[in-house]
């Protein structure tokens, strides 16, 4: 890292703000897959911890991924970079998962169990 930006960083992080306000800083990226382009906001807070959020754009349905807070930009970054290709819009949608869902769906109906996603496993 630059002194330059180490002296922005460190400038930003001193900045006094009244109780209960935030002061973040935001740069903005596009992330482009074969399949979706998702607009990618870095946030940093005056704790000098990233984290990261992506939004596909033009998707029909909003799906929005998130990273918890990482000491370095990078890794922010790259843990967002990973999760969308793990679970990226082109995997949640596709018709082999919107199949396997209408199974599952039958199932439950069927057996009367409740099926939860693995999604919703880590929220």
């Amino acid at each position: 890292m630059s002194e330059h930006a180490e002296n922005h960083s460190s400038d930003f992080s001193k900045v006094p703000v009244p109780p209960g306000c935030t002061l973040m800083r935001k740069e903005t990226f596009e992330y482009t897959t074969p399949h979706a382009v998702y607009r990618v906001d870095l946030y940093e807070n005056q704790e000098e911890t990233f984290y990261a959020i992506a939004v596909p754009e033009d998707s029909e349905k909003l799906v929005i991924y998130g990273t918890p807070n990482f000491k370095s930009k990078e890794k922010a970054l790259l843990s967002l970079v990973d999760k969308i290709r793990r679970e990226g819009v082109e995997k949640l949608f596709s018709e082999k998962n919107d199949v396997q869902s209408e199974e599952n769906e039958l199932q439950v109906e069927d057996d009367n169990i409740s099926i939860q996603s693995s999604t919703d496993d880590q929220e």
